[in-house]
């Protein structure tokens, strides 16, 4: 499935757990292994789709360069949505912890707000409650107030 946003160019994005995932032509990987030189990802719906996605990018890059699409996906539509809902929490999280927003309601209200400000409607349907990003910004800065104590 192709979109105008689609981006032949990989790039990183946190899972909800926070361990990398590989972004890269609107689907979302995981890591399986590595070699030296290489890091081998699989596509994130292989669980769930038996989706027999897979690529490897060159560790020697920090850009993470795909040296190979080695197995096609199948059917199941591209991650894009998904892509943009986890990059929107992502640095809802990033700029809760950033900005020291433990204890303080209102400024994480504010980043909240401005991180959805101008947010396309099809990916807002995507992304959780306000109320749940929310509180996924204060555990965050919880967190990490916690361990730089």
């Amino acid at each position: 499935m192709s979109s105008s946003h689609e981006s032949d160019e990989p790039s990183f994005v946190r899972s909800q757990k926070g361990s990398q995932m590989l972004s890269y032509k609107s689907y979302t990987y995981y890591k399986i292994r590595e070699s030296l030189t290489t890091c081998f990802w699989r596509c994130s719906l292989y669980k769930s789709h038996k989706c027999p996605g897979k690529v490897s990018t060159d560790k020697s890059t920090r850009s993470g360069l795909i040296v190979k699409i080695t197995t096609d996906h199948n059917d199941h539509f591209s991650h894009l949505l998904k892509i943009e809902a986890r990059k929107i929490r992502n640095k809802i999280k990033d700029d809760a912890v950033n900005l020291g927003a433990n204890g303080r309601p209102v400024l994480v209200k504010q980043i909240v707000d401005s991180a959805l400000e101008g947010v396309d409607e099809i990916v807002a349907g995507v992304l959780p409650t306000h109320d749940a990003l929310t509180r996924q910004a204060k555990r965050a800065a919880k967190r990490a107030a916690k361990t730089s104590n």
